[in-house]
């Protein structure tokens, strides 16, 4: 064979080698694109499941357990809910892709919503936290004083360690109580309607400069406390001199730090944290603490009255549908239908 025929042979292969490379990265390509493009359909599809289980949640606060089929975007959502006796409701989402069938894609949440009731001893705790109390004295040694029986979801310490916890609080004491969590959420709705309709709703704008009630009641006569909704950060500070029944918190939240010699005449209710620092003077609280976790530290006397924790009781304050658990029925990377 001459040179000439070598050549060619030798260009022929070349040019079947790089039409297969080019084949296989062509290919390659397409196959990452239709990927690609799959796990974005895949994306919005329980995106779109999930807000079906927020309408979900919004219907059944609204006291329906219809929800229709909604489009949204390119896509839609269907939900369907099923009561499961003890105020538990089983909600099934589909999120879809186009509007109607067949789907592109498709993806499906399965969730648990629940209107847990206020356990019937919840009023009778000066703190119930779902989470951990921790109770710091003063360089000097003072604890101060917590006045009633404490109920904690984790656990309740004090700093230093020396000082048993029985020292500071004079009531019963119940640590890693399942009972305590989570926080009965209640129905911030109500809550902020009438706060507002007695003019002590504040947002975080109004919390600048703020003016609190400095009563307990609203109407003692009838027996309506002063209800203090707040939508920000709560701060109490060096003389200040409040009074009601403060709900700190909604959709959001927020955090309560209180400080220095400051008077609370009624109690206080957030799913946050509550941080009480008394420092080396005298801070008075005349109510409860219904929060999220506690941190008690320096001179303060925490007092348990039953009058306030009964009159927010008889008001009536029912708590709100949340959502406890929820899973997705499909792995995100196994695109296949």
């Amino acid at each position: 064979m001459n040179e000439r025929g070598v050549a060619l042979i030798l260009v022929s292969m070349l040019l079947v080698g790089l039409t297969i490379f080019s084949t296989a990265i062509i290919s390659s390509n397409f196959s990452e694109n239709t990927f690609a493009q799959k796990y974005l359909e895949s994306t919005q599809a329980f995106w779109l499941s999930e807000a079906g289980i927020d309408r979900a949640l919004y219907n059944l606060r609204n006291n329906s357990t219809i929800v229709d089929k909604t489009a949204l975007g390119q896509g839609a959502y269907s939900v369907t809910i099923v009561y499961n006796g003890n105020n538990t409701y089983n909600v099934t989402s589909q999120g879809a892709i186009p509007f109607d069938a067949p789907f592109v894609s498709s993806r499906v949440i399965q969730a648990v919503i629940d209107r847990t009731p206020i356990p019937d001893d919840f009023y009778d705790y000066v703190i119930w936290s779902s989470g951990n109390i921790l109770i710091k004295g003063t360089g000097q040694g003072n604890f101060g004083s917590v006045g009633g029986d404490v109920i904690s979801g984790g656990n309740i310490n004090t700093i230093p360690a020396a000082t048993p916890p029985g020292d500071v609080i004079t009531g019963s004491i119940s640590t890693n109580d399942p009972t305590a969590t989570p926080l009965p959420l209640l129905d911030f709705k109500i809550l902020r309607d009438v706060s507002q309709i007695q003019g002590n709703y504040y947002t975080t704008a109004d919390l600048k400069n703020p003016t609190f009630p400095t009563s307990f009641w609203n109407n003692q006569t009838l027996g309506i406390p002063n209800v203090v909704f707040i939508e920000g950060d709560l701060v109490l500070k060096g003389g200040d001199n409040v009074g009601g029944f403060f709900v700190v918190g909604g959709d959001t939240i927020y955090t309560t730090t209180i400080s220095g010699n400051v008077g609370i005449d009624g109690s206080i209710y957030t799913p946050g944290p509550i941080n009480v620092d008394g420092g080396g003077t005298n801070l008075n609280i005349d109510g409860c603490i219904w929060a999220g976790s506690v941190l008690l530290e320096g001179s303060i006397t925490l007092t348990y009255n039953a009058q306030y924790a009964q009159i927010i009781r008889d008001s009536g304050f029912n708590t709100i549908f949340r959502l406890t658990s929820w899973r997705d029925t499909q792995n995100p990377y196994q695109l296949s239908e």
